[in-house]
């Protein structure tokens, strides 16, 4: 058995770069968890080059599934993987939801927490559940000590993604009667500076 050689790959996937057949995507997906991390990155980036919303979907939907070295990869890449998250928070199965949300989890982008305030208003407890946990995930990473959040007109050093955090958080509690998450309320109270009008507008 002769192994394929990475100009003959890089040659494959050059050609099916221009292919409107839907089972490209398929067999490039199919390939992914078999090959090694160099040609897995190949493999990725002619998906992301045909940019098929449902094959990015599918990457989304099948992330929980795949190996480490695989997740890392999306996880790395996570916003040209925008659509493809939202197509399954619109329209997934509990579990392919529940995949998309460990992917925003792992790719720790805020600019991408807005998708799980939105979980917050549907209609299944998993998914709720996880979504709520997600956001005080992301809001502790960046807040871990309550006291180093500044209020949002402040000068200093800030994640640059705290106004789409609090953003999110605004709309968690917008949502409050939907899903009577505790965690978003811990969440809230540890970016209070910038959650402070969202809560008591809640309150009043």
């Amino acid at each position: 058995e002769v192994a394929m050689t990475e100009n003959s790959l890089c040659t494959i996937l050059s050609a099916l770069k221009g292919q409107a057949n839907l089972a490209a995507d398929a067999a490039l997906i199919e390939a992914l968890p078999h090959v090694e991390e160099d040609r897995a990155r190949l493999l990725l980036a002619t998906l992301f080059e045909r940019g098929r919303p449902h094959a990015l979907r599918s990457l989304v939907a099948c992330f929980a599934t795949l190996p480490p070295t695989l997740q890392a990869l999306l996880a790395g890449d996570i916003l040209r993987l925008r659509g493809g998250i939202l197509d399954v928070f619109s329209g997934g199965s509990r579990d392919e939801k529940l995949s998309a949300i460990e992917l925003v989890v792992r790719g720790d982008n805020g600019s991408l927490s807005d998708v799980l305030a939105e979980g917050l208003a549907g209609d299944d407890p998993a998914v709720k559940d996880r979504c709520a946990r997600a956001i005080e995930t992301f809001v502790t990473r960046r807040a871990g000590d309550a006291r180093s959040v500044q209020a949002p007109c402040s000068e200093g050093n800030q994640p640059s993604d705290l106004p789409h955090l609090a953003a999110t958080l605004d709309r968690a509690i917008h949502l409050w009667e939907l899903h009577f998450r505790p965690e978003i309320i811990t969440a809230a109270m540890r970016l209070a500076p910038w959650t402070e009008p969202a809560l008591r507008r809640k309150i009043e």
